[in-house]
């Protein structure tokens, strides 16, 4: 059996190609030789070096997760309302392909790695720029009808904006330079808390305020774990505490988000019938 799987982000397009169990992994541009952003061609010139029985995509959304086609308006604009299933035809029109949220790939990658909380209630904690939000209930990820992940914990109000404005990595930097810090990453940042205090205490809070915010969703949907990753996982020694302050829910840090959202596309494919790793609720 030959696979591949991509993780398709605004800048770079992340992919594993398994013949069996052996894997090679690695990563692409979204851009051409000219650096005009060209998800097509830069698919299709890099499909051609390969033969595959199975396709698996992570996606951002909106999209047709069930015909591929894209309603991104934000970014990847050489997609927009193009069928993205259709590039993969050409090249292998006897292929399976199959198209998930990124969010639900990366909710199963983390079940991938925990696999014994398939007959628990888990959360899964994405945290990147924003907040990423999945919720399994006894092995399914629980949706939207447009089958993302459900709800959007991040982009629920809180305070004078919405919850990742509070405790994601945008959190971070924002907070940091509103103190008079000139900040662009967060691993610049953490790098300087080792021996700032009041950098650390702004890791602190945004720790304890995604605590407090986990200990709510567990009074609306009840869950007994929490899965986290996420390029912010990498700085979770100084979220921590905070976090912990406050929420004392079992949980565990992701080994490698990056390749999190690759194993949760291939379990995806390999279940082979979305009811057996999708609950799709009224909303």
């Amino acid at each position: 059996m030959k696979q591949l799987i991509f993780d398709i982000g605004g800048t770079y397009i992340k992919y594993a190609y398994f013949v069996d169990e052996k894997v090679t992994t690695g990563s692409f541009p979204v851009t051409d030789n000219n650096g005009k952003e060209d998800v097509p061609n830069a698919l299709r010139n890099f499909l051609k070096n390969y033969q595959v029985d199975e396709i698996g995509v992570s996606m951002p959304g909106p999209f047709d997760f069930t015909n591929g086609i894209s309603y991104m308006d934000f970014k990847l604009p050489s997609i927009y309302k193009k069928n993205v299933k259709q590039i993969f035809q050409e090249i292998f029109p006897n292929a399976k392909i199959l198209f998930i949220h990124d969010a639900v790939a990366f909710s199963l990658g983390a079940l991938s790695e925990n696999p014994k909380l398939k007959e628990k209630k888990m959360a899964v904690i994405m945290l990147g720029t924003g907040l990423g939000y999945g919720y399994i209930d006894h092995g399914r990820v629980i949706v939207s009808k447009e089958k993302e992940t459900f709800p959007c914990v991040g982009r629920m109000p809180y305070l004078d904006g919405v919850i990742e404005n509070y405790t994601a990595a945008s959190a971070l930097v924002r907070l940091a330079n509103e103190a008079g810090y000139k900040f662009k990453y967060v691993k610049e940042m953490a790098i300087e808390a080792e021996h700032d205090d009041k950098l650390k205490d702004i890791f602190y809070q945004v720790g304890k305020t995604l605590g407090e915010v986990m200990n709510a969703r567990k009074v609306v949907t009840p869950f007994s774990y929490i899965m986290i990753g996420g390029g912010a996982s990498n700085v979770w020694h100084l979220l921590k505490e905070g976090f912990e302050s406050v929420c004392k829910i079992s949980y565990q840090i992701i080994k490698d988000s990056t390749m999190c959202p690759i194993n949760g596309v291939r379990l995806a494919l390999r279940l082979n019938d979305e009811k057996q790793y999708l609950k799709i609720v009224n909303e």
